[in-house]
């Protein structure tokens, strides 16, 4: 088995291999990098899309597991774009004015985080699109 347990939950829909998961939010959802991947559901509840690798059927309870180091990735992508833009900009921003005025080498690292945090976004964006087997369900719980 690859990739450590995300949760438990209970599959509400089928759609072909892949399969609509519902897990209670709880105090770990507030910090976990795979929120991008969750739909808000009914009741406190979230909604993961997995692949069906363990052949559940609707009603079943699940566990579900990460796929390829997802968290990981999600972590990187998160905090890795801003924080170099933010670095690079004021990289630019000295280059530039060829002075240390602080003000505009503190506002050009301020577009620069603008820019990391755009990519972020657009990459998260991405990857919540995509239909790529990022959690798997590997095991009926019942």
């Amino acid at each position: 088995m690859s990739g450590s347990i995300i949760d438990r939950g209970r599959i509400t829909v089928l759609d072909g291999d892949q399969a609509h998961v519902e897990i209670l939010t709880g105090e770990a959802c507030a910090g976990c990098g795979a929120r991008v991947l969750c739909k808000p559901g009914a009741n406190n509840s979230n909604i993961l899309i997995a692949f069906n690798q363990a052949g559940g059927q609707v009603g079943d309870r699940v566990e579900i597991r990460e796929s390829g180091n997802i968290l990981l990735k999600l972590s990187l992508l998160q905090y890795v774009p801003p924080l170099l833009g933010f670095v690079l900009g004021v990289l630019v921003g000295y280059l530039l004015s060829g002075e240390q005025n602080e003000l505009i080498l503190f506002l050009a690292g301020c577009v620069g985080f603008s820019v990391g945090a755009l990519i972020t976004w657009l990459g998260m964006r991405a990857m919540a699109r995509n239909r790529q087997h990022f959690l798997i369900i590997t095991r009926i719980v019942n």
